[in-house]
């Protein structure tokens, strides 16, 4: 789910790159994104994002970042919170520094951090690099979740950012991801419900109490999302959590999504209480039209 945003408030260039800054939460951050090129951020950074609350406080990685959209709400829900942005690919991290540049990101710019580097090739870094033994009471990740040959796309970078490259690089992800993780801390994780599957297991001995909570677009429809959460030496079992809408009939977002949109939700663990929705007039039905990743 991705796409059009909010509000589209201007352009930065990079190099040859077109780009546009889209405000978010009701302009209490801003993106520098690509405009025709890549992958641009919209409902997944934002359901992702929900999962940290706003007493939230330490160290938060954020993998496989883009332009820094689910790092940049963290830091928004959560002051406490220091935000360190892992990017591979040099467009995307070039986006998110300018993000971070950006003057309407200003009250969190101190607190978060772009790293350009490879998640599988800072695990195998000697000892000394700055990444290596880093470890963190955060880890959130929206990996690229569609299995081989789902979503073929002729741009690399939006390839890169949604198709996985072969049939055992979500687990290598996910458990890669888990080894930044600190003992009690928080992992969570954006995923299509084909790679659950895959996922699962790959948490296994390593995050306890997993609780996976679908997102379905509308009523009667099956899930098209679902969060995954765990805490790492947690001893809890596996939870399957209230599902959410993101429409009510027809075009109308849920109250669930008008909330998501200004930042006023958090779920996905299992002692989490938020309202079931409803709708909710005050968000444009456009401005979601096309949120579902094609």
């Amino acid at each position: 789910m991705s796409s059009r945003p909010a509000v589209e408030t201007g352009a930065v260039p990079i190099g040859s790159l077109e780009t546009r800054t889209d405000a978010f939460y009701d302009g209490r951050f801003h993106l520098v994104q690509p405009k025709r090129v890549g992958y641009r951020s919209g409902l997944d950074a934002l359901l992702l994002a929900a999962t940290v609350g706003e007493n939230a406080s330490g160290n938060l990685l954020d993998i496989g970042a883009g332009a820094g959209a689910v790092g940049f709400a963290a830091a928004v829900r959560a002051p406490g919170l220091r935000v360190a942005l892992l990017e591979n690919d040099v467009l995307m991290a070039e986006c998110a520094r300018k993000g971070l540049a950006d003057t309407g990101n200003a009250a969190f710019a101190d607190r978060a951090s772009v790293i350009e580097a490879d998640l599988f090739t800072i695990r195998r870094a000697k000892a000394g690099h700055p990444m290596r033994d880093q470890l963190f009471d955060f880890v959130v990740t929206n990996p690229p979740f569609y299995l081989p040959g789902q979503r073929p796309s002729s741009d690399p970078v939006r390839a890169a950012a949604m198709v996985a490259p072969d049939a055992d690089f979500l687990r290598r992800w996910v458990q890669t991801s888990l080894a930044f993780l600190k003992d009690g801390g928080r992992f969570a994780a954006i995923l299509s419900p084909a790679a659950l599957a895959i996922c699962l297991p790959a948490l296994s001995g390593r995050i306890g109490g997993p609780a996976v909570t679908p997102i379905h677009g509308h009523r009667g429809e099956p899930a098209i999302r679902l969060i995954l959460t765990g805490r790492k030496s947690s001893r809890e079992s596996l939870s399957f959590l209230p599902l959410r809408y993101l429409f009510d009939s027809g075009r109308a977002p849920s109250d669930f999504t008008g909330r998501l949109s200004r930042g006023q939700v958090h779920f996905g663990w299992p002692r989490t209480n938020e309202r079931q929705e409803g709708p909710d007039e005050r968000v444009d039905p456009a401005v979601l039209e096309d949120h579902i990743r094609p």
